[in-house]
């Protein structure tokens, strides 16, 4: 959905599989994409970066033992504001 209007653009109730082909028509260049913690996987986020150029949000749960510890770890100075490059 749209933050401003809050129309949906795409909907699709077939579980993980579904996350490319609802995104796949949508002009995403420059938006963020938020999805929820089943869409957390590494080939949806090179999807969204390499074929759509866009940002994206993914929440990380601890059944992903590996990225969340590794961000666990991350220090407060790793992070930077947004539209700041580095």
């Amino acid at each position: 959905m749209t933050q401003a209007s809050g129309a949906v653009q795409g909907q699709r109730n077939q579980g993980i599989k579904a996350f490319k082909p609802v995104l796949s028509n949508l002009d995403l260049d420059g938006k963020v994409v938020t999805a929820d913690a089943m869409r957390t996987q590494v080939e949806n986020a090179r999807f969204l970066v390499r074929e759509k150029g866009t940002d994206y949000v993914l929440p990380v749960k601890q059944n992903q033992s590996t990225l969340f510890g590794a961000i666990c770890q991350l220090k407060p100075d790793s992070f930077f504001p947004v539209g700041e490059n580095r």
